[in-house]
């Protein structure tokens, strides 16, 4: 039998114009949203978990009987004229398009099919093609759709509006369905004047009973484009407009952004054009590409050397990979479901609340967050919006449950943070004993961290000479004193990129001075918000690591310093409070407000 098209009639009911709230949430990058979408639904419904969900996507010319174009023509002619009425300038323009695309001998069409998934069995195939609104997973572990509306995001790239569906799965047998579905405006019956019909209408070669569902085609009734050589599902986007020559090298990166873990973890392969996408080849379309603040994700989960850290609590349970140090890191918590699809890495807790501002102003780190269990992962997934790019509690609609969960990720991300900051810590105050050193030593850059290994493994570092009465003369010990009467130093003499590390149970700090003379004074108070009133710190003991010859006094909470010079200066100190997040170093110019 030919391809029909039937649009039911509105009856009475609402009718829908060019504008699609559903399709409205993936406008903004159609395209890369589209795809993100389809891979979606397959890693959801993968069969088997022990090997890879496979997706092929490729373009072909679609005979326009094969689709029955003439008869959804005259639907299109309709829903022109209805926009017209509406003085719709946009839906005009789409319109006109579209009826010149279906007068060609063939069409234009992206292909999109997955093997190792189940296929759209029973209540999956409702919910996709005949409803709006429902989800199509309920019951599927981990899956990412919550609302049945991502299935609306390849409309979009469609200058038909228009998308068939095919699925092939085994119940009873080999079963093979197929079903066009095309979503225009509400508009008049091309065959029944003032019979007002639908926006949704199906495009099938099976008989259609009165009053009934369009039934999907079977079998051999499919057009044999459509139908699969194996178990699974298939997107055919009639009409496809990529906007774009380069659409298969934006198609590429799009898909590594976001699904870089999938891939990585061995569970999605991908084949777009020919041009294969596995854990192969990541690395190369990402050095092709650029990977944005997403390459630095996908580096924390190569890395054989990142640590996995689990966190629990009373929100869940999940896993934190951290990697430090790297220039250009992001400084974000990045979170990724259980099916390897990067969510949000967004710097605002209502967006991403796995994210915080550690306190650290020379942070260098990249954290991956993922759910350790289902159950968590399924928590999560009710928080995130249609098109799956943020987690917003906001979205939970029960006022005592959303603030419940509030404090809960509270505390996640405050795990999340502690976590970080530690890690961060200790990666820079290796990284300044290192630096610094390099400046005292001369040693080649290849020879400087083993040399200094091996001094930590045979040389323990040597105690800071206590403070004596001697060298408090002259001093009061509070910062607001002014040790051994000196006068207030100019302020065209400040030092200059100072830094203050814990190393090895003491402080080191470092800075230089703006210009050579015979000696700098400092004190190091606390850093942030909450300690920006607190006065400088008592220090115990100090040791004059750089330049060589140089010496340093302490006086209660002040330093002074003679490097006879403007070298960079590096010195340990002893102090007695808590470890702070961070400090600052200040030069002291004779009373409290100086500093």
């Amino acid at each position: 039998m030919p391809l029909k098209w039937t649009f039911p009639p509105i009856g009475g009911g609402v009718e829908f114009g060019f504008h699609d709230s559903g399709q409205e949430h993936f406008r903004a990058g159609p395209w890369e949203n589209a795809i993100r979408e389809m891979i979606q639904n397959s890693l959801d419904a993968v069969k088997d978990d022990q090997k890879p969900v496979t997706v092929d996507i490729s373009t072909s010319d679609v005979p326009s009987p094969e689709i029955g174009a003439r008869a959804l023509a005259r639907h299109m002619q309709k829903s022109l004229e209805y926009t017209k009425l509406q003085d719709d300038q946009e839906g005009v323009k789409f319109y006109k398009n579209a009826l010149a695309i279906l007068k060609r001998r063939k069409i234009r069409t992206l292909a999109i099919r997955d093997e190792n998934t189940t296929g759209l069995v029973g209540d999956k195939w409702d919910a996709l093609i005949y409803k709006e609104g429902t989800p199509n997973k309920r019951g599927t572990s981990a899956a990412g759709g919550s609302f049945g509306i991502g299935k609306n995001a390849p409309y979009l790239v469609s200058a038909l509006k228009t998308v068939f569906y095919s699925t092939r799965y085994l119940h009873k047998g080999r079963r093979e369905l197929s079903i066009g579905r095309c979503k225009i405006t509400a508009h008049q019956n091309p065959d029944r004047p003032g019979e007002e019909l639908q926006h949704v209408g199906f495009g099938t070669a099976a008989r259609h009973k009165p009053n009934a569902r369009a039934p999907p085609s079977e079998g051999r009734e499919i057009y044999g484009g459509f139908r699969l050589d194996s178990v699974g599902s298939g997107i055919f986007v009639i009409g496809f407009d990529p906007q774009s020559d380069d659409w298969v090298g934006r198609a590429k990166i799009s898909i590594a952004r976001s699904f870089f873990a999938a891939i990585h973890d061995k569970k999605l392969q991908i084949t777009i054009e020919s041009e294969r996408i596995d854990h192969e080849t990541l690395d190369g379309i990402f050095e092709e590409r650029g990977g944005g603040r997403e390459l630095h994700y996908y580096r924390v989960i190569c890395d054989s050397k990142t640590q996995t850290r689990r966190i629990s609590g009373d929100f869940g349970r999940f896993t934190v990979q951290l990697g430090t140090g790297a220039d250009g890191s992001p400084n974000r918590a990045a979170y990724i479901n259980r099916r390897g699809m990067l969510v949000t890495d967004a710097g605002q807790f209502g967006s991403n609340p796995f994210h915080s501002s550690v306190g650290l102003g020379y942070a260098k780190y990249a954290a991956v967050v993922r759910a350790y269990d289902d159950e968590t992962d399924e928590k999560v997934r009710r928080m995130e919006p249609p098109n799956h790019k943020a987690i917003e509690y906001k979205r939970i609609t029960d006022s005592a449950e959303r603030k419940v969960l509030r404090a809960q990720l509270e505390r996640v991300r405050g795990q999340i943070a502690q976590l970080i900051r530690a890690e961060v810590q200790s990666c820079a105050a290796q990284e300044t004993h290192l630096s610094e050193l390099a400046g005292v030593m001369s040693l080649e850059d290849g020879q400087l961290e083993h040399h200094v290994m091996e001094h930590r493994q045979t040389e323990p570092p040597p105690e800071l000479p206590p403070v004596t009465e001697r060298g408090r003369r002259g001093g009061t010990g509070k910062p607001g004193g002014r040790p051994g009467g000196g006068e207030r130093r100019p302020r065209e003499q400040a030092i200059r990129n100072t830094r203050a590390m814990p190393n090895g149970g003491k402080l080191r700090v470092a800075f230089t001075p703006a210009e050579a003379g015979p000696s700098v004074r400092f004190v190091v108070k606390p850093a942030g918000e909450e300690q920006k009133h607190e006065r400088a710190m008592r220090v115990d003991g100090a040791r004059m690591v750089s330049p060589p010859g140089a010496e340093v006094r302490v006086d209660g909470e002040v330093m002074t310093v003679s490097p006879n010079s403007g070298e960079r200066v590096v010195v340990d100190l002893a102090v007695g409070e808590r470890g702070y997040t961070g400090y600052h170093v200040l030069e002291y110019g004779g009373d409290e407000n100086d500093a």
